[in-house]
């Protein structure tokens, strides 16, 4: 009967090694398909990250673009104007100045 209780012990002994065994190697397991997910994450949110800056970006060139286009018009509507105010002076000016020219010549 001893004999049988010994066995007993040593049957269960084993038992708990097969399953204290399979516990770690499950939770081996599980730590490494955590770390593979956390990669997987980690990389998916890289990707997204640069994804919505590549987006940011080109929404922004976009509005340099249209904020250009309207500094452009201005400004070329400001050198018409100018060119225009000019164009009056400047035979104005011509003429004062061929008429000083003449006027002191003829004195």
């Amino acid at each position: 009967m001893l004999l049988e209780v010994v066995k007993e012990i040593r049957m269960t002994e084993t038992e708990a090694d097969r399953v204290k065994n399979e516990a770690k190697d499950k939770s081996r397991q599980i730590l490494a398909d955590a770390n593979a997910k956390a990669a997987e994450i980690i990389e998916k949110s890289i990707k997204d990250a640069e994804a919505e800056a590549l987006k940011t970006m080109e929404e922004a060139e976009a509005e340099a673009k249209i904020e250009i286009e309207e500094i452009n018009r201005e400004v070329s509507k400001e050198c018409a104007e100018l060119k225009n105010n000019v164009s009056g002076k400047i035979d104005k000016a011509v003429d004062y100045i061929i008429g000083r020219i003449i006027i002191r010549n003829d004195s």
